[in-house]
């Protein structure tokens, strides 16, 4: 931009870190520019080479690039006493640099629902250059299905995680801070509604976790499955029980990682209409910072262009990226009004304090959540216990890219799996249904059985793969079984030991595949 001028610029920066005295800014703001704390300044390196990437994406004329009243560069020679963050689409996409994007400039004064005013502390380390960890949970839109463009020059290094949104928003992240490392870890699995992430938070490592980011939306969409986990089916309608497992992640979340900075986004997915509100009433209640890209796709519904005809929740490399840059806008709008923020106006917002709680304890605690587990089976993580296989092919591998498993093709397999509980036994059970090419298996433990059945039941009308969890309140002496609403009891008596044994039946196409097994 080039900008100069003589603007005076006070800041002052509160030498208590406690969360609601960290920004005490008082400025005076120059016309069309974005004043920089003090602290900020003396960066000129990164401002050249900013500068080269702008020639590079103007091809040689970065005068004839747009001028944003927001900002577009990172400003930090002497000349420019600014700091502008690199707004989409003007700044270096590395490896996501393709000849077709969405323009999503429509957005460009768009900020976070909810209170963002909670990332300024993030935004704060990002800018002072500190290292920030970034988790990501979800299902297959997030773990990057459909990420990768057709015709890419670099398609070992674009797939997968590697390119899925989250992965492009970060790469942004580093551009627009690059003092700062930025460490992203992507846990999203495919086919995981939310009760199936509560399962497996306790397998995570949460220690400096920074930033979470959460999509679950579009396998939430399956209302009627996330119901199974916890509820009988008379009980309580689709909408409300996805409602009360997504309250049960956010408030899980929060005490497992209380420092770190919740952030939704809501995925445009046409398809998704039943879980939308039960999202937005949680993420209301709580005040969540979040990206609705179901309200941006509404006022530009190419933004969430298909893979195919027929599968609407899985877009293409376009909207993973477009995804990524309403993103980085919403978060240059938060930047831009940093600097006019006082004390006052932060008050205690900037710390995640829960108000009560949305839905009664009758719904939330029948979701069994082992935030700390005692022994641990993982084809996805590590594991504190290992299988004996006493027949048959049960071992672990991935038999889709991204997807491991115990998996076993042949009938009669069987194998041990040795586990441990503690005060309060509980179980979960997570493994692969599909409409075809699977099998069904007989779990064994505390001598009660519970069969697995890896095809989708005529009633249920699910045509696709997807990672199911079995909830179990293990001390329950009660099996009541799937019909009868899905309570699985194994009169297990606190701080015992036992055995569970899982085999593989003789039936259809004879495959099963186990995820995880958690007990605590």
């Amino acid at each position: 931009m080039g900008m100069t001028g003589n603007c005076s610029v006070g800041f002052s920066v509160a030498l208590n870190f406690s969360l609601a005295l960290i920004i005490g800014w008082q400025h005076t703001r120059c016309p069309n520019i974005l004043s920089v704390p003090d602290y900020l300044t003396g960066l000129g390196s990164e401002a050249n080479t900013l500068k080269q990437s702008r020639a590079a994406i103007s091809g040689g004329h970065p005068e004839k690039l747009p001028q944003i009243d927001h900002g577009v560069m990172l400003n930090h020679t002497s000349a420019w006493p600014t700091w502008h963050l690199a707004m989409p689409p003007h700044f270096d996409r590395g490896i996501f640099s393709y000849d077709k994007y969405f323009d999503v400039s429509r957005f460009n004064t768009l900020l976070p629902d909810g209170e963002w005013k909670r990332l300024i502390p993030l935004m704060r380390k990002l800018a002072t250059g500190a290292t920030i960890k970034v988790m990501v949970l979800g299902g297959s839109f997030t773990a990057g299905i459909g990420c990768q463009p057709k015709k890419s020059k670099d398609k070992h290094l674009i797939r997968d995680k590697a390119c899925a949104w989250s992965a492009r928003f970060v790469h942004w992240l580093r551009v627009a801070f690059p003092r700062s490392t930025v460490v992203l870890d992507n846990l999203a699995q495919g086919g995981s509604p939310t009760p199936v992430i509560l399962s497996g938070l306790g397998l995570f490592d949460y220690t400096n976790v920074d930033l979470i980011l959460i999509d679950t939306l579009v396998n939430d969409q399956i209302g009627s499955e996330v119901r199974r986990f916890g509820f009988k089916y008379s009980d309580i309608d689709s909408t409300q029980a996805v409602s009360v497992a997504y309250e049960v992640l956010i408030r899980t979340l929060h005490e497992l990682a209380p420092k770190a900075v919740l952030y939704s986004v809501l995925d445009g997915c046409p398809g998704c209409h039943l879980a939308v509100p039960a999202h937005r009433q949680v993420l209301n209640f709580y005040d969540v910072p979040r990206l609705d890209y179901v309200d941006v796709v509404a006022q530009l519904q190419t933004l969430w262009a298909y893979m195919g005809k027929k599968d609407t929740n899985h877009p293409d490399f376009r909207s993973h990226q477009a995804v990524a840059d309403v993103l980085a806008l919403t978060w240059c709008n938060v930047w831009s009004r940093i600097s006019s923020l006082k004390s006052r106006d932060v008050g205690d917002v900037m710390a995640f304090s829960p108000k009560g709680y949305y839905h009664p304890a009758q719904y939330r605690e029948r979701f069994h959540i082992c935030k700390r587990p005692c022994s641990v089976l993982s084809a996805r993580g590590t594991s504190t216990t290992q299988p004996q296989v006493i027949t048959g092919n049960w071992s672990v591998y991935a038999d889709r890219p991204g997807k491991p498993g115990w998996i076993s093709t042949v009938p009669g397999s069987i194998m041990d799996i040795p586990l441990c509980f503690g005060k309060k036994p509980t179980l979960s059970l997570t493994y692969l249904r599909s409409y075809e090419k699977l099998g069904k298996a007989i779990l064994t433990l505390n001598g009660k059985d519970l069969h697995l059945d890896g095809l989708w039941g005529d009633d249920t009308g699910q045509h696709f793969a997807q990672s199911f969890t079995i909830f179990s309140q293990a001390d329950n002496p009660e099996m009541q079984g799937w019909s009868e609403g899905g309570l699985f009891g194994f009169d297990i008596k606190p701080n015992s030991s036992h055995t569970m044994r899982i085999e593989n039946l003789k039936l259809r196409n004879n495959k099963m595949k186990i995820i995880d097994i958690v007990s605590c």
